[in-house]
C-alpha cells in the first residue's frame, strides 16, 4: 500500500506540473495575440556582428505571423546580401519596379502599400531597403534612417506591426537616430561579457535620454558563454533582459531546420515575442500617447481566438 500511495502521489505531482506548464504556455501565447490599438514599429539592432540578430528577427516574425491576424511588415535595413530574405525563404523574389516604389510612396490602401513586396507567412510582406533602384552597390551598405523614413513612413500605418532589422550600428553615432524611428528598440548582443556589458550600457544610456521608446536587451548564446558572467542590474533597460539559449539549429536559414529548435529555445522565442507585443502596447512612441484607430485613447478589444500554443513554428 505504501508503494501504491507513493506512486499515486508522484502521478499527481507529474500531472499537476504538466497542467501548470500548459497553462503557463497558453498564457504567454495569449499575450502574443494581444490586440494593439494602432500600428506599432519595432527596431532591432546589434552591437556587433555574429550576434544572431537576423535569426531573432525572422524567428519572431514567424511566431507573430502565425498568431496575429493583422498584416506584418518586415524591413531589412541591415545592408549586406539580403540576409532577412534568405531567412524568410524569399531568395528568389522578384525585384520591385519604379512603379511599385511610387505606388507605395503614395499608398492609400493596403494593396498599394504592399505593391511589389514579396509575401511570407499568412499576411507578411518584406521591404528590403537594399532593393531600392538607387542602391546598386555589389555589397549594399546599411540603409540610413532617412532612407527608412522615406520608404516606410508612407506604408507603416497599413500594418499591425513593423519590424526592422537594422543590422550592426555604431552605438555612439547611429543608435540614438535609430531609436527615433519606432516605439520599441531591441538591442541584440552575443551572450559574452564584452558584448553584453556594452549593449546593456548602451541601453541604459538611451534610457537616460529624453525618449519614450521602450528598450529591450536580448542576449543570444552563440558560443555557450551565457553562464560565465553577470550583468549589473542597474545597467538593464526597463523592458528587461531576455536570453536565447545555445541551440545549433538556431542559426539555420531553412524553415525545416528551424523547426528542429529545442523546446527551451522555442519557449525563449515565444516569451520574447510576447515581450515585443507588451512593450509595443505600453509605448506611446516618441512624443505620442497610445490611441485607438479612431484617434481616441482607449483599450483595444479582446481577441478570444484559440489555437494550439506551439503550432506553426517558422
Amino acid at each position: 500500500m505504501t508503494g501504491l500511495r507513493h506512486a499515486t502521489t508522484g502521478l499527481r505531482m507529474l500531472l499537476g506540473s504538466t497542467t501548470a506548464a500548459v497553462d503557463d504556455l497558453t498564457a504567454v501565447d495569449d499575450r502574443v495575440r494581444t490586440p494593439l490599438p494602432l500600428s506599432r514599429r519595432i527596431g532591432l539592432v546589434a552591437v556587433s556582428g555574429g550576434a544572431g540578430l537576423t535569426c531573432v528577427v525572422s524567428s519572431v516574425l514567424g511566431l507573430l505571423g502565425a498568431r496575429r491576424p493583422g498584416p506584418i511588415l518586415a524591413v531589412d535595413a541591415a545592408g549586406g546580401h539580403g540576409g532577412l530574405a534568405r531567412h524568410l525563404g524569399l531568395e528568389d523574389r522578384a525585384e520591385a519596379s519604379g512603379t511599385d516604389h511610387e505606388a507605395r510612396r503614395t499608398a492609400r490602401s493596403s494593396a498599394e502599400a504592399s505593391q511589389g513586396l514579396p509575401a511570407f507567412g499568412p499576411h507578411g510582406h518584406l521591404l528590403d531597403l537594399g532593393d531600392l533602384p538607387e542602391r546598386t552597390a555589389p555589397i549594399r551598405p546599411p540603409a540610413t534612417v532617412g532612407q527608412w523614413r522615406e520608404q516606410v513612413a508612407p506604408i507603416s500605418r497599413f500594418s499591425d506591426l513593423v519590424l526592422t532589422d537594422w543590422g550592426v550600428r555604431p552605438l555612439a553615432e547611429d543608435l540614438g537616430h535609430v531609436a527615433t524611428t519606432g516605439h520599441v528598440l531591441v538591442i541584440v548582443a552575443r551572450a559574452d561579457r564584452r558584448q553584453a556589458v556594452e549593449a546593456a550600457r548602451a541601453a541604459a544610456a538611451l534610457g537616460d535620454g529624453d525618449t519614450s521608446v521602450r528598450l529591450l536587451l536580448v542576449l543570444v548564446d552563440v558560443g555557450r558563454t551565457a553562464s560565465q558572467f553577470m550583468i549589473d542590474p542597474a545597467d538593464l533597460p526597463t523592458g528587461g533582459l531576455h536570453r536565447i539559449p545555445y541551440d545549433p539549429a538556431f542559426g539555420a536559414t531553412a524553415r525545416s531546420a528551424r523547426r528542429r529548435l529545442a523546446h527551451p529555445t522555442r519557449r525563449a522565442l515565444l516569451n520574447l515575442s510576447a515581450a515585443f507585443v507588451a512593450a509595443s502596447a505600453s509605448s506611446g512612441g516618441p512624443g505620442h500617447p497610445a490611441t485607438t484607430h479612431s484617434g481616441r485613447a482607449g483599450k483595444a478589444p479582446t481577441d478570444h481566438r484559440m489555437t494550439r500554443p506551439e503550432e506553426d513554428w517558422s
